[in-house]
């Protein structure tokens, strides 16, 4: 019950932290501007882009939450209940994208946004339903009472079963179902990636933070991050908010990743850092966009000369999640390649491939006798060898060899072989 009250109190915590900022510099939301919003929910804040609008001047290394904020519009009020229209406070119906030329018959992927608005602003956005239509994939704008999704808990219910519902009206692939937010729902995004990694393959995040979100997952959720240089949220973090790096680092651990050095990759004003293979295949990555601010990059309505004009978040989203499905709830990443008797019989030598880092139990036994028993922590890798001792007083003959693999997420895979002592 404690543990409850304090993960309800972090929650509602990060909740006021992530409003104040919105309310001292402003949800930017580009295509408001043409896009009305109905009578039926809060308009966000517009942010009007002129035709000739100048680029940003460069900034200095990460900028701080009040200098980016001088660069936004305030928002119209929906981040306060005193403040959200009548209709608002009632969940939006949500609005469903399928490519015409998408069989209904076809299993396939699905991508949730999560609205900030109405889901009809939230489609109008940013071109992720083009997105779709190229790559085959179905989209759900996915909306939220106001104040905007200031109740991870009854979201993540909401959320949980509209992916169940989805699955089925849709014919979708369970694992291959991802999950988007910006913003203050980017920060509802984090709580999707931690507490429905039962359902959820990957999460991508642009412009928020994950402050104090307690998090453990029940097998790897690829997590990616896009953020600018000039956010509300700085890169490099504040006393309220985590840098992106040390964010990047708490997934890497939740994914199982390796200590080896990331790949980075620099394509015009975005640069890229991505951990993989982490666990069951999942990655961890940063997109850090020079002179990017507040908004979703890609999005309508940008000047050109907009640094944030220049990258298609919507592209880069679906490239980062077509690249992972989820992996098993019961089996870890592992596979049994060989076992045998080395000359003499005296000792067994087991072939293993592994995805993740496991704890191996070996055991050898005869005729319902144990022979012997070793366990041991293995590396990721392939062709991963372990070596397991006969005892003396073993007898030629057929013995078991039983191999029990467990990974960090308390998979579990148990194997048996049978082979000749000589």
């Amino acid at each position: 019950m404690i543990g409850r009250l304090l993960r309800a109190h972090s929650k509602l915590a990060l909740w006021l932290s992530l409003a104040l900022v919105v309310l001292g510099g402003g949800l930017v939301v580009a295509n408001a501007a043409t896009t009305p919003a109905p009578a039926t929910a809060p308009a966000l804040a517009t942010a009007p882009a002129p035709a000739t609008a100048p680029a940003p001047a460069a900034p200095s290394a990460h900028p701080s939450v009040a200098s980016a904020t001088a660069a936004t519009v305030p928002p119209s009020g929906d981040d306060n209940p005193s403040k959200c229209a009548p209709g608002s406070l009632v969940r939006p119906a949500p609005l469903v994208h399928r490519p015409a030329n998408l069989s209904r018959s076809t299993r396939a992927p699905l991508v949730i946004d999560l609205a900030l608005g109405t889901p009809a602003i939230a489609e109008s956005r940013w071109p992720l339903d083009t997105v779709a239509n190229q790559h085959q994939f179905v989209v759900a704008y996915l909306g939220t009472p106001c104040p905007a999704w200031s109740d991870p808990q009854a979201n993540v219910v909401y959320l949980s079963s509209m992916i169940d519902q989805l699955t089925v009206s849709e014919n979708l692939d369970p694992r291959r179902v991802y999950v988007t937010g910006f913003s203050k729902s980017g920060y509802m995004a984090y709580f999707v990636g931690c507490d429905l990694s039962r359902k959820v393959a990957a999460v991508a995040i642009m412009s928020s933070a994950m402050v104090g979100q307690p998090c453990a997952v029940a097998r790897p959720v690829s997590e990616l991050t896009i953020i600018g240089t000039r956010d509300l949220i700085p890169v490099s973090g504040n006393a309220r908010y985590p840098s992106v790096a040390a964010t990047a680092a708490e997934w890497r651990g939740l994914d199982g990743c390796t200590a080896k050095a990331p790949q980075t990759l620099h394509l015009g004003p975005v640069g890229q850092t991505t951990w993989t293979p982490c666990a069951d295949g999942s990655a961890v990555a940063y997109y850090i966009l020079e002179g990017g601010q507040h908004v979703i990059p890609g999005s309508a309505g940008l000047a050109p000369s907009n640094p944030d004009a220049q990258f298609d978040a919507a592209a880069a989203v679906w490239a980062f999640f077509a690249g992972h499905r989820s992996g098993s709830l019961t089996i870890p990443s592992a596979q049994l390649e060989s076992v045998g008797a080395r000359p003499g019989g005296r000792q067994i030598v087991t072939t293993l491939s592994l995805d993740e880092s496991a704890v191996v139990t070996e055991s050898l036994s005869a005729r319902g006798r144990r022979l012997g028993f070793k366990r041991a922590s293995a590396a990721p890798g392939r062709h991963v060898l372990l070596y397991l001792t006969v005892p003396a007083n073993a007898r030629p003959g057929t013995v078991t060899v039983t191999i029990r693999i467990q990974d960090a997420y308390r998979r579990t895979v148990t194997m048996s072989r049978r082979i000749r002592l000589a």
